[in-house]
């Protein structure tokens, strides 16, 4: 058993067929397994001898605790040394290989990670999730590198949380049901992914405290999904590798106080089209930050009677190149919503399009005084249109291009 540390310290990799793999998201764990090795020779030791040693195959074996008590599967990293585990959530059990390589039968409902410290490396490795894990997922912020390569996850009112250092997603969808999903690890997307919540069950949000993008360059970029009452994203998507779109719905408003509901975003880079849908009364969508997108639009969509507001919380850039983008209102015909305003202060906005379509006027809201922008500009190539009634700064209006109203 002690026989896999040789290929452990080799590569942090797995041995499975990727029949709908774009890549392997382990490969950058291979420059962890070459610091060990360099650890090693620096200190004179023989590895050969290391796997020979009995007394250490032991303590090796002790590195991870994997364990079924109850209905929670426990994985435990020790931090004295560098680990990797692969685990596996059989419709029976578990499994699990690498630094542990064990197995147990039973019915799983909760999976924790954790590491005793940050001394050490420790990656771990989600490669089939075939339990509904109805109490939670969590995975502690000493595990340095996480990843799920399985189809999907489900916690059906179970909260997710991932503290990571990174989490690769090569999965089509995790769903929370009545839970809540947070992640403060940085993400990179390996697939195309939607992230859900159920709505209107309670203060259902996903929140995400670090970046999100797609794979490394030269390969195909991914779409992300996200459903559900609240979507709060403190860091920038797409800012180091562009995700290729971004489609965004938030539906309901019975998050209780202190939970925001709509959407809020920092910066978003995509290749292709962002969309992002506030149902019903779901609240505003808030934007600041820079939002492009390099060869698709830029919509704010509005489905319920109250209509759509685009919220200013700091200086924004839209760049859609000679894409449309457009604030769409509701369907009130007394008040049609798709509206942009400043809030907090009078913001800068900077839009670059082919087509600006925002219905009921931008800097102004029919029950809202003080909402003008500050500085109001408009960047193009040729001709570039204007749809709205109205457009009030307390700063200035500047127009590169010629306008079309």
């Amino acid at each position: 058993m002690f026989s896999n540390l040789g290929r452990f310290l080799d590569s942090f990799g797995v041995s499975r067929s990727w029949k709908k793999r774009r890549f392997n998201p382990f490969t950058s764990f291979w420059h962890r397994s070459h610091r060990a090795r360099q650890r090693l020779a620096k200190s004179g030791l023989n590895l050969d001898l290391l796997i020979a040693a009995e007394t250490l195959e032991q303590r090796r074996l002790l590195a991870v605790d994997v364990s079924l008590t109850g209905q929670v599967l426990t994985v435990s990293f020790d931090d004295a040394s560098a680990d990797s585990v692969n685990l596996s959530i059989t419709p029976t059990g578990y499994e699990s290989t690498g630094s542990n390589v064990s197995s147990g039968t039973g019915t799983i409902s909760q999976l924790v990670v954790q590491d005793a410290g940050t001394a050490e490396y420790s990656d771990f490795f989600l490669m089939e999730a075939n339990q509904v894990l109805s109490g939670g997922l969590s995975i502690g912020p000493n595990i340095n590198n996480a990843a799920f390569v399985n189809d999907s996850v489900d916690t059906n009112g179970g909260n997710i949380s991932i503290e990571a250092g990174e989490l690769f997603l090569d999965l089509e969808y995790i769903n929370s049901g009545g839970g809540s999903q947070n992640y403060t690890s940085a993400i990179v997307l390996a697939s195309d992914v939607r992230l859900e919540t159920a709505t209107g069950a309670g203060a259902t949000e996903i929140y995400f405290g670090g970046t999100i993008d797609s794979s490394y360059p030269n390969l195909i970029p991914s779409a992300l999904e996200l459903y559900s009452e609240s979507i709060n994203a403190t860091a920038d998507i797409g800012g180091t590798y562009p995700l290729a779109s971004l489609s965004a719905v938030t539906e309901q408003d019975s998050i209780p106080a202190p939970n925001q509901r709509g959407q809020f975003y920092r910066s978003v880079h995509t290749t292709g089209d962002q969309t992002y849908q506030a149902g019903l009364s779901s609240g505003d969508i808030e934007f600041n930050g820079t939002y492009t997108s390099d060869a698709g639009d830029l919509s704010v969509l509005g489905a319920g009677t109250a209509g759509v507001v685009l919220s200013l919380t700091g200086d924004t850039q839209i760049d859609v190149g000679t894409g449309e983008f457009s604030v769409q209102k509701g369907s009130s015909v007394s008040y049609p919503g798709g509206n942009i305003i400043s809030q907090g202060g009078s913001q800068n906005l900077t839009i670059q399009a082919g087509n600006i379509t925002v219905p009921a006027g931008i800097g102004v809201d029919p029950s809202l005084p003080g909402v003008e922008l500050n500085d109001f500009t408009i960047n193009g190539a040729g001709q570039v249109g204007l749809k709205t009634p109205q457009v009030v700064t307390s700063g200035d209006f500047f127009a590169d291009p010629q306008i079309r109203i």
